[in-house]
C-alpha cells in the first residue's frame, strides 16, 4: 500500500503537466503554482501525525548498540542486492531523463501527450503495487522480481522498435506496469537481508543507490544522447538492466 501511494503521486506530477499545458494551454508558471497546493496539504498532514513512543530499557538499548556488527550487517547478499538495485535504478534514470524529449523529437508527440505517457507507468502503481505484493508473497519474492523484470525489459525493448507511435505507447505502458509489480518484492527482499533491529539502517542503504545513480545517470545519458543519439541511451540502459538481472539471478541468495 505504501508503494501504491508513492507511485500514484509520481504519476500525477507529469499528468498535471500534460493537463495544464497540453489541454488548458497554460504556461509553466501555472504548473508550479498549481503543484504548491498538494505540497502544502501534505505538509499539514505530516504535522498532524502523532509520534509513536518506543519503550526500551537501558539493557535492551545497550545490547542493540553493542551487538551491532558491520560484518554481520553488510553481508555479501546485501551488498550484491544493493549493486543490483543501483544498476537497475541507473538504467531507469537514463530512460526517464530523455523519454519525454524522445517522444517529442523522434516520435513527434505533443508535450502534453508525451508527459501523459511518461506518467502512466507510475500512475498505474495504485493497482500494480498491492497486486504485486500479493503475487510476490504467493510465488516467492526473488522469483517474482526476476521474472517480472525480464518481462518488463523485454516489453520495453519491443516498444523501442515499434514503427508506429501507438505501439510504442502500449508496450511502454505495459512495461511500466510490470516494473511496478515488483515494488513490494524488492522491499521484502531488503527486509530479509537486514536484521530486524536494523531495518531503519537497511532501508537507508536501500535508497542510497537510487540517490547516487539519480545524480550520475542523467549526466551519462546526456553525454550518450549528444554523442550517439536517443536510441543509444535506451540500448545501453537495457544492457545495464541485463547486468543487474544477472547479479540478481546468480549472486543474490534468497529463501523464497
Amino acid at each position: 500500500m505504501h508503494g501504491a501511494g508513492g507511485t500514484s503521486g509520481h504519476g500525477l506530477g507529469p499528468l498535471t503537466v500534460s493537463l495544464v499545458i497540453g489541454v488548458l494551454g497554460l504556461a509553466w508558471r501555472n504548473v508550479y503554482l498549481l503543484l504548491t497546493g498538494p505540497m502544502l496539504v501534505a505538509l499539514v498532514m505530516v504535522l498532524t501525525l502523532q509520534d509513536t513512543q518506543r519503550t526500551t530499557d537501558n539493557h535492551s538499548h545497550s545490547s542493540i548498540s553493542t551487538d551491532f556488527s558491520t560484518d554481520q550487517f553488510l553481508t555479501s547478499n546485501l551488498v550484491l542486492f544493493l549493486a543490483f538495485s543501483g544498476l537497475r535504478m541507473m538504467a531507469g534514470s537514463m530512460i526517464s531523463t530523455f523519454l519525454v524529449l524522445y517522444l517529442q523529437d523522434v516520435r513527434q508527440l505533443s508535450i502534453g501527450l508525451a508527459a501523459f505517457v511518461s506518467s502512466s507507468r507510475t500512475l498505474l502503481g495504485f493497482i500494480a503495487a498491492p497486486l504485486g505484493g500479493y503475487m510476490a508473497a504467493r510465488y516467492g519474492e526473488k522469483r517474482w522480481l526476476f521474472n517480472l523484470l525480464v518481462v518488463s525489459y523485454f516489453l520495453l525493448s519491443i516498444a523501442l522498435i515499434q514503427p508506429e507511435v501507438t505501439g510504442v505507447i502500449l508496450f511502454y505502458i505495459t512495461s511500466g506496469f510490470c516494473g511496478t509489480l515488483v515494488m513490494a518484492a524488492r522491499s521484502s527482499i531488503m527486509a530479509q537481508l537486514t536484521p530486524r533491529r536494523h531495518h531503519g539502517l537497511g532501508y537507508a542503504l536501500y535508497f542510497l543507490p537510487g540517490s547516487i545513480m539519480g545524480a550520475i545517470a542523467p549526466i551519462l545519458a546526456g553525454y550518450i544522447a549528444t554523442s550517439l543519439g536517443f536510441n543509444a541511451v535506451f540500448v545501453i540502459s537495457l544492457v545495464i538492466s541485463a547486468i543487474a538481472l544477472t547479479i540478481l539471478k546468480l549472486a543474490v541468495q534468497i529463501n523464497d
